[in-house]
């Protein structure tokens, strides 16, 4: 583990420099050591970024990679490839929650996550512990978790914190170029019993 509150990974195109987060994250305003190394660390061949504790990701991908956390992983900022026209994909997978800070001031009113997104004893939802308002949320990729969460709270028909408007679209890139190492089902327990054609 980082001995502090964890990673912070800022993704720019093939590189991912990390730090140690130090402070901030009950503000948004983290603040973070470079690790040795990690100033302008490559994503690794293999694609994938294993750490041993929560971590922060954002950017902008140039090339394949999974990170993978064994608490929490938080997206403070857009995370998406350089190009949708592409084949490179990327996934975020946490052994908790991945988890959206929306009070955060670095998540943009308008915000875009395009990753494959796997919680495996957790959710995927945004932290609405404020009464932050946020415009639109855009999640394109897929969207696996243990239990279901939220991007936005309710007070009848009117949202009252998290996003206005929330787009979740499957980015069918993943069915062709799925993120390095990113789980699958190979035991061939998922079968089409019936299909109907229109």
């Amino acid at each position: 583990g980082s001995g502090r509150y964890g990673y912070l990974i800022t993704v720019k195109c093939t590189t991912e420099p990390i730090e140690k987060v130090t402070g901030g994250t009950n503000t948004g305003n983290l603040t973070g050591t470079p690790v040795v190394g990690g100033t302008n660390a490559p994503i690794p061949p293999v694609g994938v970024i294993y750490v041993l504790d929560d971590v922060w990701v954002s950017g902008t991908y140039n090339a394949p990679v999974t990170v993978c956390g064994s608490r929490d992983i938080y997206v403070p900022n857009n995370f998406q490839p350089a190009s949708m026209n592409s084949k490179i994909t990327a996934g975020l997978v946490a052994q908790r929650n991945i988890v959206v800070p929306t009070f955060y001031s670095s998540v943009p009113t308008n915000m875009t996550l395009t990753a494959a997104l796997l919680a495996q004893t957790g959710t995927v939802y945004g932290d609405l512990s404020t009464s932050t308002l946020k415009n639109h949320i855009t999640i394109n990729g897929s969207n696996s978790y243990f239990t279901y969460g939220y991007f936005a709270q309710y007070s009848g028909s009117t949202v009252t914190r998290g996003w206005l408007t929330r787009t979740y679209t499957y980015d069918q890139r993943l069915d062709t170029y799925a993120p390095p190492r990113y789980p699958v089902v190979h035991d061939g327990s998922l079968k089409v019993n019936t299909w109907m054609e229109d």
